[in-house]
This record gives structure tokens, sequence and C-alpha cells, in this order.
């Protein structure tokens, strides 16, 4: 992107509880300073949304199909 390559970084928190993804998006805006994030699931889309429109970061959901993956933010695309 305008001669920039980019980086892809894959946080994988092995968990079933939707508080590992919440842990994992915090610590990809914090930490590795990412620009957007995203999570695949429904679920993990919906509780990594808010982390994302919080810290002005895009949340693109490519696999969650579930109509309240967008609902948290207008940078949340489905």
């Amino acid at each position: 992107i305008q001669g920039r390559k980019l980086e892809v970084l894959i946080e994988d928190f092995k968990e079933t509880q939707l508080s590992g993804a919440v842990t994992a998006a915090q610590k990809l805006i914090n930490v590795n300073k990412v620009i957007a994030l995203l999570p695949n699931w429904s679920e993990d889309a919906e509780v990594v949304a808010p982390v994302a429109r919080a810290n002005k970061v895009i949340s693109m959901t490519l696999g969650a199909a579930g109509p309240r993956a967008s609902r948290y933010s207008e940078a949340s695309f489905r």
C-alpha cells in the first residue's frame, strides 16, 4: 500500500472464552501498534469491535456472518 508492504500478525488465543479475543485485540493494538484487526468469527468480532472503536482502529471481519458483528462501530465491516 503506497509502496509499503503489509505485515500480518496472528494472535491465536486458543480459547473458547471471548475474554481471550479482547486480550488479543488489546495486545495487537497497544503492543504491536496495528492499524486494523481481522477477527474471524462472529462472536470474536462482537467483542473485538468495541476495543477497535475505542482505539480508532479498523475492525474487518472476513468470516463472521452474524448481524451483530458490525453493529458496534462504523469502522467495522462485515
